[in-house]
């Protein structure tokens, strides 16, 4: 083979060896969209009044955790979530919820 063919060939193989590694990436939570939604008073903050009505976390669904259904489904989580039980969530505090989504990618040989 010609040096210009091994060259393409190796391009080739690496673009494909990246699109394979990055191909399972789990979404990222609309933050903007969670703000605008439910931070009522656009303090930067969530009062338990305003996570009363927090419905999913898009693109994600609710969590399936047990601990986080039923009638006070939303009181339960904003406990859960309120490091520091102040009666506030912020915005550190609420990207915790990560944790109780599934990862999309667990079983990938390299996660």
């Amino acid at each position: 083979m010609s040096n210009p063919t091994i060259k393409l060939l190796t391009a080739c193989i690496t673009y494909c060896m990246l699109n394979l590694v990055s191909a399972c990436e789990p979404a990222s939570l609309d933050w903007k969209l969670f703000q605008e939604k439910y931070d009522l008073n656009h303090d930067g903050m969530y009062s338990l009044k305003e996570f009363e009505r927090v419905q999913d976390f898009y693109p994600y669904n609710w969590p399936t955790d047990k601990r986080f259904q039923g009638d006070n489904k939303q009181a339960e989580l904003f406990d859960y979530l309120d490091e520091n039980k102040n009666g506030y969530l912020t915005n550190a505090e609420l990207g915790n919820i990560h944790v109780l989504f599934s990862n999309p990618c667990e079983g990938w040989p390299w996660s």
